[in-house]
Order: structure tokens, then C-alpha cells, then sequence
């Protein structure tokens, strides 16, 4: 239970030994403590530290959880825009995801849009997300056409 401790050691970890995989370690680790050893998650801190190792180690295995970490942290901590980002660079480097993996990340996509004000963006993709769902109605297709018609 000596949170305080363990970020101390982990930070230490981070910053004397930055080129080795107990660094990287570390920055996991404490992304975990900053997420969940509290009543209440520490995203700021979380996202502090997942920046880093994802900057610092962007060749590491562990990357893709990371980011996946980040995203979820940056939609908790309600940053938008670094969620429309993130989004932004992932359907560059997927261009053509499947239509169930589309509808996914499309919705959080376009409702990240919508939160930075870039509503006739979202609208777009959420257009796409019917589209894309052939008659199924599946959750996200409901959603996108619940979103729709809110205007």
C-alpha cells in the first residue's frame, strides 16, 4: 500500500536507467498504479507517463497496449482532440479496416469530432457507419443514427 513509494522507485527506474527494458517496465507499471491504486484514477499521470514511453520506445512490444492505454485515459480525462488524433492516425495506418472493426473505431471517432466542434465531420462518419452496417442494426449503427438525430 505505499503508493508513494513505488511511484518513487518507479520513477527512479525511468530516469537512471532510461535505456533499458526495466524502463519501460516501469513506465507500465506506474501507469497502472496511476490507474489503479486510488479511489479514483489518475489520468493526468497516466497520460504523463504513457506519452513518454510511447515517445521514448516507440520500437517496444508493448506500444499498441499503450496507446490503447492512452486513448482510454484521454477519453476519461475528456481530451477530445487527442482522442480524434490518435483516431486520426490509426485509420491512416489501417485504411481499410474491416466493416466491424470501421464501425468501432468510427464511432469513437466521430463522437471525439463532435466534442471538438468538427460536427459536420462526425455527422460524415457516422453516415459511413450505416452505411457500412448493410440493414444489421447493429449497436454501433443505432448509435450513429441516434447521434444523427439529435440535430
Amino acid at each position: 500500500w505505499e503508493v508513494d513509494k513505488f511511484e518513487e522507485l518507479h520513477r527512479s527506474v525511468i530516469e537512471k536507467c532510461p535505456d533499458t527494458d526495466k524502463a519501460i517496465e516501469s513506465c507500465w507499471r506506474l501507469s497502472n498504479l496511476y490507474l489503479m491504486s486510488s479511489d479514483e484514477p489518475r489520468y493526468d499521470k497516466a497520460i504523463e507517463v504513457l506519452e513518454h514511453l510511447i515517445a521514448k520506445y516507440p520500437d517496444s512490444p508493448i506500444v499498441p497496449e499503450a496507446k490503447n492505454r492512452l486513448l482510454l485515459a484521454y477519453k476519461e480525462a475528456g481530451h477530445p482532440d487527442k482522442v480524434a488524433a490518435m483516431y486520426q492516425e490509426l485509420f491512416k495506418l489501417n485504411p481499410n479496416p474491416d466493416d466491424r472493426t470501421f464501425m468501432i473505431w468510427a464511432l469513437e471517432y466521430a463522437d471525439a469530432l463532435a466534442a471538438t466542434g468538427k460536427k459536420n465531420d462526425a455527422d460524415t462518419l457516422y453516415q459511413q457507419i450505416i452505411e457500412r452496417d448493410y440493414g444489421k442494426d447493429q449497436l454501433e449503427a443505432r448509435a450513429a443514427r441516434a447521434r444523427l438525430n439529435r440535430k
